[in-house]
């Protein structure tokens, strides 16, 4: 495999210890791969020896070789395959022009020196700001040169003379203008043909050929120019130190030059006068061009040359009346033109138009009004003042008001206005009326013709409103027209009972059924219109109803007919036929009970109706196989039909019985022996005749501990049942299995009874106490578990015994979770107890458990047992002199110090502190606390501190 500038042998081999890799060339370096375990690159001789591996091994042998016949991509990098670095023994220079023209092709010479080396060959490219290559290189016949990848090289080595050499090309140059860059890398070699480390390269240093040109970037065509004002010409120019500037009005066709700027290389900003002698116009061009060679030249587009800002029509006078829309206008020529109006000097609010129109103006806008007008080009100027003058607006204060008379009455209509020379015109619809030319109207005797719409048309100075219309409405005694019909509807319908009236102008309505209000809700609605609407009828909606009519204005009522309201129930099954199984030759009977009215009855065997049986009951009276399938009756009347369900009648043939248990087996839960649990066990006659129960009888090695309890002989009809219980009662603890036997007419059969009991429901049995020093306490808890499989009741724990002052049961959680106990249960309530004893010994005492369970009260009791010893600090003590007597005392004790002087504090077990006292020799106690209250039985302890030091604790046991 092999590259531009390197030529790669690769060499694999498979698992081993050692590998070779060889290239004919004595220059050729070895790299070596290797595995992950193995150094990645290691360079060496051509064989290299690994330990033992398991995978593949890699050599590459690298060998790097000279250009004689040219390269290109060297003229940054350099010639790094001789060498590392450029050598100033190498240098090279370029002649040629550096300024050039677009497009112009130029001759260029590059050379080489250096004294030692005999031949040479270089890399050369011309590139442009973005390193890019630009333009087009060209060779010259006999120069050994060719274009490579857009650059210039060498064919061959050429040999140095006086240790130089040259190389002539041509170089045609870009359209785009700017500095592009000379970039060269020249090397002097030996001419072996390798790249041999000691020939010698350098670089070409920095060398710019400028390209001319020159392009204008302002001003743009949307700018707006002025004679005799200064304008900013911005242009990018490059080769160029001066440029003319020419004004062209005609397009571009002719230009004349009228000013000289200095220009740069790269971007320009100048400020150039226009002269004031041009005329306005929008044909207008800027031309910029090379002083020294008007041929590179930009010009801009056309430009808009603008006349100064004037008025040519001033805004007039007007006068408007209040609320109107006034208008004031000004007409000025120039360019870009901006408006400012004012009102008496001040500047009106949104006023920036050539036109300031003002809506619904008022008297507040009255006066003098101008215009500052603006342009692209002179002063502003302001326009003559025009005034506006403002008249009061014509207005309805107060309109007329709608009316509803009866026929013969009089009524008014008035209206109030406000402005200048008020005129009335009354008009009914859009028709005036003659002569109602007032503030008012009357019509003193009002007809039916006279019902309609009236206004009045206001008229002023400014405006002439019409009031809003007034409705007139005429009404009279009410008269029915239509009468509400009688109607008979089914159960469920719609009732509508609708009255008509002659007109309905004023009129209330108010329904009635038999003579009793009606009120809107629910399924009752129109109760005071001309329509009654009830929905969802029952039988409790019959009736008589009427409408009575009133009405308001002319204070008059009538009461329609009566409409006698008759609602069907509809045909409701209260009673479904049942399933029936007949031998064959027996009769049967299908009954159906139905509500309704007027119900008639037909009967179907297989979805057909059967000729003739349309009553509430169907009698087959001596059934055949082919009376045998399913059965239903329809119920129907004038308000609809409903289906009974489908039954079923088997003809079968001579009955028998079949015996069946409602169980295999009866497994009790767990009992405390005293306790009894019931189970329910039925009997069913899954036969076709009566089943006769002669005996059931309980056997086995728990048949003792079994009843039952059932009403035996007994006949269970075909489909019934017989319920029965049997009742495990246990006596002993232990396993108990029987077997109870139930005979019939309809088989024998048989199931198992299970249960097992304790003699105690409640563990543990006995808890111990660790060994307590006399007058030192013990805490300890035990788990109170039920070991049976039902639920127990605990009504009280009470602890008892011989030495039960010694114990003392603790308050807790336990005294809740304790009072329900279930069964089998893996959660047991933890009991604490505290032992406290107060002489040394086996101290006993019991914790009786009373409960029950499935009502059956009963005891379980566990024995408590601790051992007690005397200890050190009472013997400690009565060897000093200090001691209690009595103990245990009933009314007082006396505490001796040993006629020593000390502080005596008596707290209970609970830690209260119960007295606090300084004694010398003796005190006695007379056991109250200090309240003066007589304390509790029970163990305190008298904590003792002598004036040395020394502190002894004793027990003191009160009892009661």
């Amino acid at each position: 495999m092999s590259s531009s500038q390197r030529n790669e042998l690769y060499c694999v081999a498979p698992p081993s210890d050692r590998i070779a890799c060889r290239v004919q060339r004595s220059d050729a370096k070895y790299r070596w791969n290797a595995p992950f375990n193995v150094s990645p690159l290691v360079e060496g001789p051509m064989t290299r020896t690994f330990a033992a591996l398991s995978t593949l091994l890699l050599a590459v042998a690298s060998v790097a070789w000279a250009y004689p016949s040219g390269i290109s991509g060297q003229t940054t990098a350099g010639c790094t395959c001789h060498s590392t670095s450029p050598s100033s023994a190498t240098s090279l220079s370029l002649s040629g022009p550096t300024t050039v023209n677009p497009g112009s092709t130029s001759t260029f010479t590059l050379t080489l020196q250096n004294s030692s080396r005999p031949s040479a060959g270089f890399d050369l490219a011309i590139v442009n700001s973005n390193g890019q290559n630009a333009g087009t290189l060209g060779t010259i016949s006999g120069q050994l040169t060719q274009i490579m990848s857009g650059e210039l090289t060498h064919t061959q080595p050429k040999s140095l003379s006086g240790g130089s050499v040259s190389w002539q090309f041509t170089w045609q140059a870009p359209s785009t203008p700017g500095p592009y860059t000379v970039r060269v890398a020249g090397m002097a070699v030996n001419g072996n043909g390798n790249n041999d480390p000691n020939d010698q390269w350098n670089f070409l240093q920095s060398v710019t050929v400028i390209v001319k040109g020159i392009t204008i970037t302002a001003p743009m065509p949307s700018q707006i120019l002025c004679a005799g004002s200064s304008v900013t010409l911005q242009w990018t120019s490059y080769g160029i130190s001066s440029v003319v500037v020419s004004i062209s009005s005609d397009g571009g066709g002719s230009f004349t030059p009228v000013g000289t700027l200095s220009s740069q290389d790269g971007q320009n900003s100048q400020s150039f006068t226009i002269p004031s002698t041009l005329q306005p116009g929008n044909q207008y061009r800027i031309r910029l061009s090379d002083a020294s060679d008007n041929t590179i030249s930009s010009t801009t587009q056309n430009l808009t040359l603008a006349a100064p800002t004037s008025i040519t029509a001033h805004p007039q006078n007007a006068s408007a009346c209040e609320g109107s829309t006034v208008s004031f206008s000004v007409t000025a020529s120039g360019s870009n033109l901006s408006y400012r109006w004012r009102r008496n000097g001040t500047d009106v609010p949104g006023g920036t138009g050539a036109t300031l129109t003002i809506t619904n103006v008022t008297q507040a806008q009255a006066g003098s009004y101008d215009c500052v007008v603006s342009g692209a080009c002179g002063q502003p100027v302001t326009s003559n003042s025009a005034t506006l003058t403002i008249n009061p607006q014509t207005t309805i204060t107060a309109h007329p008001q709608s009316a509803t008379v009866c026929q013969g009455a009089s009524v008014t209509f008035s209206v109030t206005a406000t402005g200048s020379n008020l005129r009335y015109q009354w008009r009914k619809g859009s028709t005036d009326i003659a002569g109602a030319t007032s503030a008012s109207y009357t019509i003193a005797t009002v007809a039916l013709a006279d019902t309609g719409f009236y206004a009045c048309v206001v008229t002023g100075d400014c405006g002439a409103p019409t009031s809003n219309q007034a409705q007139l409405q005429v009404a009279i005694p009410p008269a029915i027209t239509t009468q509400p019909s009688s109607q008979t509807r089914c159960e469920g319908d719609t009732l509508v009972l609708t009255v008509g009236v002659s007109r309905t102008i004023a009129n209330a309505y108010q329904w009635k059924k038999n003579g009793v209000l009606l009120n809107d809700g629910g399924r009752i609605q129109g109760t005071r219109t001309a329509t009654l609407r009830i929905t969802g009828l029952t039988t409790d909606d019959a009736g008589s109803y009427t409408v009575e009519i009133t009405n308001t204005i002319c204070q008059a009522s009538v009461t329609s007919n009566a409409a006698q309201v008759t609602v069907t129930a509809k045909p409701v099954i209260t009673a479904e036929p049942e399933s029936k199984t007949v031998t064959r030759g027996s009769g049967v009977t299908l009954t159906v009970t139905a509500s309704g009215d007027g119900l008639a009855y037909q009967w179907y065997h297989n979805n057909r109706a059967i000729p003739g049986a349309t009553a509430a009951t169907y009698t087959i009276a001596s059934a055949t196989d082919s009376d045998a399938g399913t059965y239903y009756v329809a119920v129907s009347n004038s308000c609809g039909s409903v289906n009974s369900r489908q039954v079923a009648i088997t003809v079968t043939d001579q009955p028998t019985p079949v015996l069946e248990l409602s169980n295999a087996a009866i497994t009790f839960p767990s009992l405390r022996t005293g306790v009894q649990e019931q189970a329910r066990i039925v009997l069913y006659n899954r036969g076709t005749a009566p089943l006769q129960v002669t005996d059931a009888t309980i056997s086995g090695t728990g048949a003792s501990v079994f009843a039952r309890t059932l009403t035996l002989p007994a006949t269970i009809p075909p489909g019934d049942s017989l319920v029965g219980s049997v009742t495990f009662a246990p006596t002993t603890e232990g396993d108990f299995t029987a077997v109870l036997t139930v005979t019939s007419n309809g088989g024998e059969r048989s199931l198992q009874l299970l249960g097992n009991a304790f003699v105690r429901a409640i563990t543990p049995a006995s808890a111990r106490f660790d060994t307590t020093n006399v007058g030192e306490q013990t805490e300890s808890a035990f788990a109170v578990c039920n070991q049976t499989g039902v639920e127990i009741t605990v009504d009280s724990v009470v602890l008892g015994g011989d030495d039960a002052t010694a114990f003392e049961l603790l308050p807790g959680a336990w005294q809740t979770q304790i009072r329900q106990l279930s069964p089998q249960s893996s959660t047991c309530p933890e009991v604490p107890i505290r032992f406290h004893p107060v002489r040394a010994g086996t101290h006993r005492a019991t914790l009786t458990f009373y409960c029950h369970q499935r009502g059956v009260a009963f005891e379980d009791v566990t024995v408590l047992q601790a051992e007690a010893i005397e200890g050190t600090s009472v013997a400690d003590s009565e060897a000093g002199g200090i001691s209690i007597h009595p103990n245990p005392a009933t009314d007082a004790a006396t505490i001796e110090l040993g006629n020593q002087r000390g502080t005596i504090r008596i707290a209970d077990l609970r830690g209260g502190m119960v007295l606090e006292t300084v004694a010398l020799g003796s005190y006695r106690w007379d056991t109250t606390d200090r309240s003066g209250r007589t304390v509790p039985a029970g163990i305190y302890v008298v904590s003792i501190v002598l004036d040395g030091g020394r502190q002894v604790t004793l027990p003191l046991l009160i009892v009661r």
